[in-house]
């Protein structure tokens, strides 16, 4: 119970100080047979979100698998994604969330910091009640070497009550009941051959007309040295996807570009042999085009207790302020060891590709992008869970070579060479560290990172003599630029030529748990001429403040706030700083078997300040201050008490405004709510799901100090998702169908996009699935009709699990 807490503890806080914060309730377990639903509800930055993934692995594994998660509905702030039976197996599951953000930047939740717990799932309890009058006849935990596998059950007290024909035997999460011989009143399974390993069991049935189930029983299995076995384990996935488009629109002036039909297809191999671990994963797809950065994905990846290798495409994090979530083809390793640890990239991280531009005086121009070669390089002592140091050098070069000059240069009317693009060096320096002590739930830690930016490397390295005129101070160290020109070019073009502040960045974080108050401070600070080009866009210039708090009462009531804090200018060299100050609150009501109560709030206040530093009789202040505010509340229920149709239920309804003043006078104040309803039922009677979202929204310009740059207006829009699914033939065929509604109205253009999708999905044999669906979306405008377009979208999915 008290690591139940914990883990939801520490997940929740890690998500108020990420750029998107999320809802999640773990299930915890799992029923045989059965896929699990994960879900999560995005309470805030849902605007920036570019993809969810789930990333889960099975214990007893050093690999990790992701899954796509998809958004529920248009307009609904829900990710879902289905665990399969196969893949839960009988095995406890670890499981974390990868929210990318569209700035690249990634998000973990629960943050991979070695403190907050992932999330769990375990074979649970089947439907239905715990009946001990299932009795374990077969009690032997540990069976010795070369015997067969035997679960024998005894049901005496229920013979006369039981019904023989609802009685199911599960063993290793497959249903065995065809394998078992069932007597009136006991059941045994015989497997002669058993994989080694952890073997769980159980067994359910009807009694009196009610569900009842028996113990989760244990068996670990020995290897039989009698006959040979090859400790070589293959799972994996098979996946096919292709979409073909059809457009037509009203009007052959239409500014419309129909969809490119596509087709991607996916393979994903995992291993295990003895200690080694293995994996290929494989993406190709006819989007793939040698003139434009890479979609295409190819790794293979060996793991050994000390030492991983990747060959292929891999996106390695060496530190966040260094190299992190890059994709990068080539090599990475890692050599570790408990208090040692050795992490090598080399690769490409940019292809090579060319284009043209019409420069606007009818000339056609050509440009491109270089072949960008990415080095990295960490050495780390310690580890994770205690104390750590790391260094980090990373080297990120454009090679010329990868582009003709006339993709790149051209000759203007007065003779002069004109480049359209150039080759850059960056270079950058880290050392990270950090303290854990997990028992008492405390980490520190923090990163300094220095960067070398050089922004066109065509002239070469300078002279010794060069450097020494060009600089009006002397170098602190003789040196020639030219005999390090291979590493690193260092010629007039270098943003700056001497290290200081300004190409600089740090960042020191404390993670704590303090009288069950979760407790999460970060700051940083970035310099204007900071640039690590093997991460994703860094705020130059700027420095960072969080702080959030939140504490946990056994589980059901949650309160959590934080506050956040940027500034720019942090040099001092502009007439006028930018800061951004924002702060959240949130409560959560879960009390078992009860709806779930849950509110939020957010604001936000930006505003712009003279720098005083500056004294510029030319410069225009002008003052400006723009405020935000959000407040949301739901509520939801699972009434699993309806016996006929359980039915999830979830109500959200979110207010809230922005208003701009500048120069004290009042530009425009908004104002926006909507309420979102959803609804999913599963029939029992008959093998029927159904779901309605509706989502209704509005926005208001209320007041206005410029009607001709801020004009009035009040909008509605009206979201609404129908769908059913039915299966068939014991879920061998699934029929369904989705009707989405877009409406916008109001002071806008009165606009429909309204889509309907048939489809159908196939399950011929186990672990196969084929898929096809069919999309119809219109999209009518009332006030321009040629702008009215239909689209045909056919789908086809095939997915072999093995």
């Amino acid at each position: 119970m008290k690591r139940t807490l914990l883990i939801a503890l520490l997940s929740m806080i890690a998500t108020l100080a990420l750029a998107v914060s999320i809802d999640h309730f773990s299930p915890g377990v799992y029923t045989f047979g059965a896929d699990t639903e994960l879900r999560i509800n995005v309470i805030d930055g849902f605007d920036t979100i570019r993809e969810v993934k789930l990333v889960w692995r099975r214990t007893n594994e050093t690999a990790w698998r992701k899954e796509k998660m998809n958004l529920e509905s248009t307009g609904a702030y829900w990710f879902v994604v289905d665990l399969t039976a196969r893949d839960l197996g009988d095995f406890d599951i670890e499981y974390y969330f990868e929210i990318a953000l569209l700035d690249g930047n990634i998000e973990n939740i629960p943050a991979l910091d070695g403190l907050s717990p992932k999330y769990t799932l375990s074979p649970g309890n089947m439907a239905g009640e715990l009946s001990e009058a299932f009795i374990l006849l077969s009690d032997e935990p540990n069976p010795s070497q070369g015997a067969e596998y035997i679960l024998a059950v005894s049901f005496y007290d229920l013979a006369t009550t039981i019904d023989p024909a609802s009685i199911k035997v599960w063993v290793g999460g497959r249903d065995v009941t065809k394998r078992a011989v069932i007597t009136d009143n006991s059941l045994i399974y015989r497997d002669p051959s058993p994989t080694p390993g952890n073997r769980r069991a159980m067994v359910s049935a009807i009694v009196d007309g009610r569900q009842v189930h028996s113990r989760l029983w244990s068996t670990d299995v020995p290897v039989n040295p009698d006959r040979p076995f090859l400790p070589l384990n293959i799972r994996g996935n098979l996946s096919f996807i292709s979409n073909v488009y059809d457009l037509n629109t009203a009007s052959a002036s239409s500014n419309l570009v129909e969809s490119v039909d596509d087709a991607t297809g996916k393979l994903d191999l995992y291993s295990t042999y003895g200690k080694l671990n293995m994996q290929a994963n494989f993406l190709v797809s006819t989007l793939e085009d040698s003139n434009q950065q890479a979609v295409n994905r190819y790794t293979i990846g060996l793991q050994l207790p000390v030492l991983d290798v990747f060959l292929g495409d891999s996106t390695p994090t060496l530190s966040e302020l260094s190299m992190a979530n890059r994709n990068v083809r080539g090599l990475a390793a890692k050599f570790h060891t408990k208090f040692l640890s050795l992490s090598w990239v080399h690769g490409e991280m940019l292809r090579a590709t060319t284009s043209s531009y019409d420069d606007g005086f009818g000339n056609i121009r050509n440009t491109g992008t270089f072949r960008q070669e990415a080095i990295g390089a960490r050495f780390q002592m310690g580890n994770d869970q205690s104390f750590m140091l790391g260094i980090n050098a990373i080297r990120n070069r454009d090679l010329i070579s990868s582009l003709d000059p006339a993709d790149y240069s051209y000759t203007d009317a007065n003779n002069d060479t004109v480049f359209t693009t150039t080759p850059r060096d960056n270079a950058v320096v880290s050392l990270d560290l950090r303290l854990a002590v997990p028992e008492q739930h405390f980490v520190i830690g923090g990163e300094i990172a220095g960067s070398m930016l050089n922004r066109n490397t065509l002239p070469g390295a300078m002279s010794q003599q060069e450097i020494e005129d060009y600089l009006e101070d002397d170098l602190p160290i003789n040196i020639d630029p030219q005999d390090y020109a291979e590493l690193f070019v260092i010629n007039k073009n270098i943003e700056p030529i001497m290290p200081g502040r300004e190409n600089l960045a740090w960042q020191a974080y404390l993670r704590t748990i303090i009288l069950k108050n979760m407790i999460d401070i970060r700051y940083s600070e970035t310099g204007p001429a900071y640039n690590a080009l093997s991460t994703y866009y860094q705020q130059n210039d700027t420095k960072m403040l969080s702080i959030t708090d939140q504490i946990n009462f056994n589980n059901i009531v949650i309160l959590a706030g934080g506050f956040n804090m940027m500034q720019d200018n942090l040099s001092g060299h502009k007439n006028e700083s930018t800061k951004s100050n924002s702060w959240n609150a949130q409560a959560t009501l879960r009390i078992p078997r009860f709806p779930y109560l849950k509110a939020s709030y957010f604001n936000n206040t930006s505003l712009n300040e003279l720098n005083p530093d500056i004294n510029d009789p030319a410069y225009v202040f002008n003052p400006f201050e723009r405020k935000s505010g959000q407040f949301s509340f739901g509520m939801g229920y699972n009434f699993i008490q309806i016996p006929v149709v359980p039915t999830n239920l979830d109500l959200t309804y979110r207010f809230g405004g922005d208003d701009s003043t500048t120069n004290d006078i009042m530009e425009y104040q908004n104002s926006n709510n909507s309420i979102n309803f959803s609804i999913t039922n599963r029939f029992v009677p008959v093998p029927l799901k159904t779901q309605i979202v509706l989502s209704l929204n509005q926005s208001n310009r209320d007041e206005t100090g410029s009607p001709l740059l801020y004009p009035l207006f009040e909008n509605q829009n009206m979201n609404l998702l129908l769908g059913a699914d039915y299966s068939l033939l014991k879920n061998m065929l699934r029929p369904f169908a989705r009707y989405k509604l877009l409406n916008l109205g109001g002071d806008q253009d009165k606009q429909s996009y309204s889509t309907i999708s048939l489809g159908l999905e196939a399950f011929p044999i186990r672990d196969l699935s084929i898929g096809t669906e069919i999309g119809f979306q219109n999209y009518k405008n009332d006030a321009d009709s040629s702008l009215d377009y239909d689209n045909l979208t056919w789908r086809f999915v095939l997915n072999q699990r093995f």
